[in-house]
């Protein structure tokens, strides 16, 4: 390989043909096989005209799954991908000993002819990936399985959106990954909203989940269950965050809650089947988080009065929406019976969102910290059942 400019990928084909030859005693012939691998890759890809996956993401998913089956260290989960791989198989081929790769385990890996690091079980992961790429597709997807693995993105905790796959890879196609992707994203989106950062417990409780995923006596029950346990311990402090937050100033508890929020005006037989024009105005249009009482209000003698009586209430979750960026760019900090004049266009009236439509409904040509505050008990009981309901 000397002058050569390899990158990772093609370091893991040359490595995993060494691995192979030296270590399960395989053919020459095995180079061909892994090349295929990669050639698969590429066809999908040509054939849905669009790069959906590649080599480098399928180590990826494929790392975690073999550092649970042998019981390696957990911290090697975290690793660079490059990183891992060279040094598992500078390990494995006793080039280096570096610590987190037990020997007796590496020995595990060699002998394991039908274990994850095998040309069958990345043919696998690469089917699994690309079965499971039309939930990514609003087009092909309900609207909220769409929504929900979309939301793993949004939390502090986006690096495991492909989890839902490593549960397909290793119960089936007939497992429950609705519902484990369901169980996921409510943990992931319940301490986003607790932590303004993400926190090792969580980073430890996925790790568990996948170590539980590959041990032998595992179930879908078992795996869930795990998730299920960490997210319930955190339903009094979520309740505390979503009701009393100034939500406002954080991007990404507004940006959870307020698109999370209007998902929720869509009733479960509406989610059941595919909305793109609804999965896209919630989450990919240019949209703004409107403060219903603006903050900034436009008579510039009654800001410190605003603020001195509605407090915190005007950056939490009873005063904001989303709205679509054209609209507020317009009404800017008008006062509210602006906004929602119905003689004006564009208002709230002209807006798509069902939350704002229903703010203009409830509240007549007027906006109070009363009405905040009831529309703010509202929206946590909303909230709330959706990611606690069953406790």
């Amino acid at each position: 390989t000397s002058g050569l400019d390899l990158n990772g990928t093609d370091l893991f084909k040359i490595r995993f043909y060494e691995f192979l030859t030296a270590k399960r005693s395989a053919s020459q012939d095995v180079f061909d096989a892994i090349s295929e691998l990669y050639k698969g890759i590429e066809d999908r890809n040509h054939e849905m005209h669009s790069t959906i996956s590649s080599m480098g993401e399928i180590l990826s998913m494929l790392q975690p799954v073999i550092v649970a089956k042998y019981g390696l260290n957990r911290e090697l989960m975290s690793y660079d991908c490059d990183r891992f791989y060279a040094q598992l198989f500078d390990t494995l081929l006793a080039l280096n000993a570096w610590p987190g790769f037990n020997q007796e385990k590496m020995a595990d890996i060699a002998a394991d002819k039908e274990g994850p690091l095998s040309v069958d079980s990345i043919r696998k992961m690469i089917e699994q990936r690309y079965l499971y790429q039309p939930v990514c597709n609003p087009a092909k997807a309900s609207l909220e399985d769409n929504a929900l693995q979309t939301m793993i993105s949004w939390s502090r905790y986006g690096r495991y959106w492909f989890y839902p796959i490593l549960f397909a890879y290793r119960f089936g196609e007939s497992a429950p990954v609705a519902a484990f992707r369901r169980e996921l994203v409510k943990l992931l989106l319940t301490y986003s909203l607790i932590h303004a950062k993400s926190v090792y417990a969580i980073h430890a409780c996925v790790q568990e989940t996948c170590q539980k995923l590959f041990a032998m006596d595992a179930s879908p029950k078992t795996v869930m269950a795990i998730l299920r346990v960490k997210r319930l311990e955190a339903k009094t402090p979520c309740e505390s965050a979503i009701r009393e937050n100034e939500i406002a100033w954080n991007a990404k508890w507004k940006n959870i809650l307020c698109r999370l929020s209007e998902l929720l005006e869509y009733s479960p037989e509406e989610c059941a089947v595919p909305n793109e024009k609804v999965f896209n105005a919630i989450f990919n249009w240019d949209i703004d988080i409107e403060h219903i009482q603006s903050y900034q209000d436009k008579d510039g003698k009654r800001r410190e009065a605003v603020w001195a009586e509605w407090g915190h209430i005007l950056n939490g979750i009873g005063n904001l929406v989303i709205l679509e960026s054209s609209i507020n760019r317009s009404i800017s900090n008008e006062r509210f019976d602006v906004k929602t004049s119905a003689s004006r266009s564009p208002s709230y009236h002209t807006s798509t969102y069902r939350n704002i439509h229903q703010v203009v409904e409830q509240s007549g040509s007027i906006w109070t910290k009363e009405q905040c505050v009831a529309r703010r008990d509202a929206e946590v009981v909303k909230l709330m059942t959706f990611l606690f309901g069953d406790a």
